[in-house]
Formats: C-alpha cells, sequence, structure tokens
C-alpha cells in the first residue's frame, strides 16, 4: 500500500512538471530579479493581499494571523497552509520574480500599488 502511495505521489510530481514545463516554466533558468519598493507599506496587510491573491480570492487571514506570520518567519514566505507564496517582505524591497512566476506577470507590483494607494488615502 505504501508502495503504491508512493509511485502515485512520484506520478503527479511528474504530471505537474510536465504542465509547468508545457506552460513555458523551467525549473533550472534562474529567474531575474523584479525588485519593488514595499517601504512605508504595512507587511501584515502585503502578507494578507499576497495570500488572498495566491488562494484566489477566496481564503482569508486575519491581521493578527499575518503578524503573527511575520514574526515567526522574519516575512520569508513560501508556503502559507497551502497556498504557494514565495514572497520576502523582510526588508525595504521585494524581489518579485517568484510571485510573478506563479501568478502571472505583475501580480505582485499590482498588490503592492493597490497597497501603496490606500496607504495615501
Amino acid at each position: 500500500m505504501l508502495l503504491k502511495l508512493r509511485c502515485l505521489g512520484l506520478l503527479m510530481c511528474a504530471i505537474i512538471r510536465c504542465s509547468l514545463l508545457s506552460a513555458g516554466c523551467s525549473f533550472s533558468a534562474p529567474l531575474d530579479p523584479v525588485l519593488v519598493d514595499i517601504k512605508g507599506i504595512d507587511k501584515a496587510i502585503l502578507i494578507r493581499k499576497f495570500f488572498k491573491r495566491a488562494s484566489m480570492g477566496t481564503g482569508r487571514i486575519n491581521h493578527d494571523r499575518a503578524v503573527s506570520l511575520l514574526e515567526t518567519t522574519g516575512g520569508k514566505l513560501r508556503y502559507v497552509g497551502s497556498n504557494i507564496l514565495n514572497i520576502d517582505v523582510s526588508g525595504d524591497m521585494m524581489d518579485a520574480a517568484a510571485y510573478n512566476k506563479m501568478y502571472g506577470a505583475g501580480s505582485a507590483e499590482t498588490i503592492i500599488n493597490a497597497c501603496r494607494r490606500k496607504n495615501a488615502k
């Protein structure tokens, strides 16, 4: 039984890998950095917005949970629950390349700009 589960897991990984490769994603090519200024934006709000986008709008985390994640991870989040974030909001600049690769070109910048506009009000 355990062997069957392991084989099924390997098969699923192979299918996902083929799907990503056919979509134009490369596992071996390093990503060119896409640095975005996040200075002055509440990091907990950024984490909440990135999570909401990663969960296709169906998932939400409250502000306290976002603050807790920020404190425990130092702002470097790869996964939150079953959602892949691949973000690092620990400094004043964020490399958006990994997030954009997962959720579409410009996704991270759109979220950051929306947070910046909301802060300006």
